[in-house]
C-alpha cells in the first residue's frame, strides 16, 4: 500500500457528489428534520420558477435568431417549459403533505392538459413526449392519495442536489443569453445551434428531476440511507466494507474525463470516416451526437447538427453500442491488446431446461415471494428446450462448435471465448460441423489448475467478451489462469430472462464438460463480471443456490464471486441518491440508464424478483452465499443499490464477503484499459483477493 493508496474500514453513507456545497451539507448533518426538508423544497421551487421563466423567454427571443426550422424547436422547448411547471406542481404537492399549514394541493390531469392546449394551441402528442408526462401524472396522483412517512434524508439529498444542478443550469442559460447570436452564426455556421441543442438536452433532465422527486417521496423511511451512521445496520456494513483512498485522488475525475474524451474522439473519427449512407452508421452518428451532448459537446461539433435535430429515437442506443463490432473498430482495439498464447472462440449447446418467466415465478414462490401472473407477458424464451433439441434429428448433436454454427442453429448455442497465457488442451470437433462430435488432444501442453468464468457488461444491450479483452488479456497473463468469457442475447431484441438463461446454460455446460473439453477439472472456479455482467453474476449465484436448496440439485457453486460495479436494481421506483449522479455522469447518464433498464426488463414489472433486481434477494439465499469480493466507485450512479445489497448481506453472520469502494471513481473503470492510473490499484487489490483462495 504505502504511498499508492490506503484502506480504511467502513464506507461513507452517501456517494461523492460533484457539488462541494452539497457534500459540505451532508458532512454537517447527521439527520435532516422536516423543517429542513420544507426549506429545501421552497428553495428548489423558487429556482424551478426561474427556469420556467427563462425557457419561456428563450422561445420568444433567441430561437428566432437561428436560421433553422424554429417551429420544431418551439414545440420541443414548450415541452421543457411544461416539465418545469410539472416540477413546481410536484413541489407544491409534497409541500402540502409535509406542512400541515399549507392547503392540500389538488391537481387534475385533464384540466391541466386542456389548459396547455388553450395556452400553446396544440395537443401534447409531439415526439411521443406525452408518454413521459403520463408517468409524471401517475406519480402525482400517488402522492395526492398517499399517507406515507417519507424518508427525509432522501428528499433532502434530492432537493439540495437539484438546487445545485439548477443553479448551474441557470448559469448556462445566462451565458447563452450573452452570446451575440448573429456574429457566431456568421463565423462558425451551425455551431451556434449546438450551443442551443446542448442547453435543451440539459433541460431534458428536468424529466428525470420530476421522477426523482416523485418516486423519492415513496422511499421507505426504514431504508438504510435514512438511518444514522452510528446505527447497528451501518456498523454491520463497516465490518465487510472498505474505502480505498488513492494517492492523487484529486486527479481521478480528470483522468476519467480524459479517458472518456479519448474514446469519444476515436468513435467520432470512425463515424466520420464512413459514408453517411452506410448501413447503421448514420443512425449511430445521429444518436451519438444527441447522447453525448448531455455533458460534452465534442461529438456534436463534429457531426452535422441538422442531422442531430432528428436524433430522437432511443432505440438508436443499440446501434451506438454496436460500434464495437465494426471491423475497423476491432482493428483499433487489437492494437492495444496484450499478447496471449491461446485464444479460441467456441459455441456450446444449451442442454438444460430453460429459465423462463414461468419457471422464475414458480421458483420465487418456493422462495417465499408472492405469486405473479406472467401469462400475458410475451417475453418467452424463443428457442426450444433441450429435450426438443434431442428429439429433433435435423439438429446435429454437436456438444460444441469451434466455428460459427449455421444461422438456423445459432439460437441453440451460447457463444464463448477461451483465453489463456499458455497453450491449453482443447478437445474439439473435426472441421466439418456436420461430422459426428470427436476429440483431439495435444498432449504437449500443461493442464491449468483453476478457471475463471467472466460475464461482460454493456448495459444489457451491447459489448461482448471481445470488447473486454482489453483488460481480460492482462488478467490472463498476470493470474496465469484461463478465462472463459460468456456472451449472451442482448436487449432489446432479447429481453429478460433470455440473456440470464444464456449465462446459466453456459455456466452449467462449462462446469460439467470442462474435463471433456479442456482436459482438466478446476480446483477453484471464479465467477466474475462487470456492470450488467455483474448483475448476471449475482443473479446466477442466486439461481444456483435456489436450485440446490429448493430443487435438490447439486450444482457446483463458484469458490469466489466477483461482481464489479454491478447494477443491483433496474427499477426507477426506489433508486438511491447516487442515481442523481447520472445527471452529470459522462458515461452513465440518466437517459442511457433509463433506456437500458427498460430495454432489458420489457413490460415485466415484478420488482421483487431478485434475479432481475439482485438488491431484493431473500435471506434464504443470502445465508448460502460463497466468498465474494465487490468493487465499485463512490461516484458511480449505481453505487447506492450496491450498498443496499451489502446492508442485507452484512446482517448475516459468518459470510466471507468483502466490498471495496474506491473514492472518486466512476463506473466502468476497466473499460479504460489504456489508463493505467485508473486500473492499477483496483486490479492490485482484486488480484490479492483472488490469489488468496488459490
Amino acid at each position: 500500500m504505502g504511498d499508492k493508496y490506503h484502506i480504511k474500514e467502513g464506507i461513507q453513507k452517501f456517494p461523492s457528489f460533484h457539488y462541494k456545497e452539497l457534500n459540505d451539507l451532508i458532512l454537517s448533518r447527521e439527520v435532516f428534520s422536516k423543517e429542513d426538508t420544507i426549506n429545501s423544497l421552497i428553495s428548489l421551487k423558487n429556482l424551478l420558477e426561474q427556469i420556467s421563466n427563462e425557457v419561456n423567454n428563450l422561445v420568444r427571443t433567441n430561437l428566432n435568431s437561428f436560421n433553422i426550422q424554429s417551429s420544431k424547436y418551439n414545440k420541443g422547448t414548450y415541452y421543457y417549459k411544461i416539465l418545469s411547471e410539472l416540477n413546481i406542481i410536484f413541489c407544491n404537492s409534497i409541500l402540502s403533505k409535509l406542512d400541515p399549514n399549507i392547503e392540500i394541493f389538488n391537481f387534475d390531469k385533464n384540466e391541466y392538459l386542456n389548459q396547455l392546449k388553450n395556452q400553446y394551441g396544440f395537443n401534447l402528442d409531439f415526439n411521443k413526449k406525452i408518454e413521459k408526462l403520463n408517468i409524471l401524472f401517475e406519480v402525482l396522483e400517488k402522492i395526492k392519495n398517499s399517507k406515507h412517512n417519507c424518508a427525509l434524508s432522501f428528499l433532502n439529498i434530492y432537493f439540495n442536489f437539484l438546487i445545485c444542478f439548477i443553479k448551474e443550469l441557470l448559469e448556462k442559460i445566462n451565458k447563452f443569453k450573452q452570446i451575440k447570436i448573429n456574429s457566431i452564426f456568421n463565423s462558425y455556421g451551425f455551431e451556434n445551434e449546438n450551443i442551443l441543442l446542448t442547453l435543451l438536452i440539459n433541460l431534458e433532465k428536468l424529466y428525470t428531476i420530476c421522477i426523482f422527486i416523485g418516486y423519492g417521496y415513496f422511499i421507505d423511511e426504514n431504508d438504510i440511507f435514512n438511518k444514522e451512521i452510528n446505527s447497528e445496520d451501518w456498523k454491520n456494513i463497516s465490518k465487510i466494507s472498505y474505502e480505498v483512498i488513492c494517492a492523487g485522488e484529486n486527479d481521478i475525475q480528470k483522468k476519467f474525463r480524459e479517458a472518456a474524451t479519448e474514446s469519444e474522439q476515436i468513435v467520432t473519427a470512425l463515424l466520420n470516416s464512413y459514408n453517411e449512407n452506410s448501413f447503421g452508421v448514420t443512425n449511430a452518428a445521429l444518436y451519438m451526437s444527441k447522447f453525448y451532448t448531455y455533458n460534452n459537446s465534442l461529438l456534436l461539433m463534429r457531426i452535422d447538427s441538422k442531422k442531430a435535430q432528428i436524433a430522437q429515437d432511443k432505440n438508436l442506443t443499440k446501434e451506438l453500442m454496436s460500434i464495437v463490432r465494426w471491423p475497423v473498430f476491432k482493428k483499433i482495439m487489437r492494437r492495444d491488446y496484450q499478447n496471449i498464447k491461446y485464444r479460441k472462440k467456441f459455441y456450446i449447446k444449451k442442454e438444460y431446461p430453460d429459465i423462463t418467466l414461468d419457471y422464475i415465478q414458480k421458483l420465487l414462490k418456493l422462495m417465499g415471494n408472492k405469486d405473479i401472473d406472467v401469462s400475458n407477458i410475451n417475453q418467452k424464451i424463443i428457442y426450444k428446450t433441450s429435450q426438443d433439441i434431442i428429439n429433433n434429428k435435423e439438429i446435429p448433436q454437436n456438444e460444441l462448435f469451434t466455428i460459427k454454427p449455421p444461422k438456423h442453429l445459432k439460437k441453440y448455442y451460447v457463444s464463448t471465448t477461451l483465453l489463456h497465457s499458455s497453450n491449453i488442451d482443447f478437445l474439439y470437433e473435426k472441421p466439418s460441423i456436420l461430422n459426428p462430435f470427436s476429440y483431439f488432444q495435444d498432449q504437449t501442453t500443461t493442464k491449468p489448475e483453476n478457471l475463471m468464468i467472466f460475464i461482460h457488461g454493456g448495459g444489457f444491450i451491447g459489448m461482448s467478451t471481445h470488447s473486454h479483452e482489453l483488460f481480460l488479456r492482462d488478467w490472463v497473463n498476470k493470474l496465469n489462469m484461463p478465462i472463459i468469457g460468456l456472451n449472451y442475447g442482448l436487449s432489446p431484441e432479447y429481453k429478460y430472462p433470455y440473456g440470464f438463461n444464456d449465462v446459466y446454460q453456459g455456466y452449467r455446460w462449462i462446469i460439467n464438460h470442462c474435463n471433456d473439453v479442456l482436459g482438466f477439472n478446476p480446483k477453484k472456479i471464479i465467477l466474475a463480471g462487470d456492470s450488467s455482467g455483474g448483475t448476471f453474476v449475482l443473479s446466477l449465484i442466486y439461481l444456483l443456490i435456489a436450485k440446490n436448496e429448493f430443487e435438490n440439485e447439486k450444482i457446483r457453486i463458484p469458490d469466489l464471486v466477483i461482481p464489479l460495479y454491478p447494477c443491483c436494481n433496474t427499477s426507477m421506483k426506489n433508486m438511491g441518491t447516487s442515481f442523481l449522479l447520472s445527471l452529470k455522469d459522462f458515461l452513465l447518464n440518466d437517459k442511457f440508464l433509463l433506456y437500458v433498464n427498460e430495454a432489458y426488463r420489457g413490460i415485466y414489472s415484478n420488482d421483487d424478483d431478485p434475479f432481475l433486481n439482485p438488491v431484493n434477494v431473500k435471506d434464504c439465499i443470502l445465508k448460502k452465499l460463497p466468498r465474494m469480493v465487490f468493487q465499485f466507485g463512490s461516484c458511480d450512479p449505481l453505487r447506492d443499490d450496491i450498498v443496499r445489497l451489502l446492508a442485507k448481506i452484512a446482517k448475516i453472520q459468518g459470510l466471507n464477503i468483502k466490498a471495496y469502494e474506491f473514492r472518486e471513481y466512476n463506473h466502468g473503470w476497466n473499460g479504460f484499459a489504456k489508463t493505467e492510473f485508473l486500473l492499477k490499484i483496483p486490479r492490485e487489490i482484486l488480484f490479492l483477493e483472488i490469489k488468496d483462495i488459490l
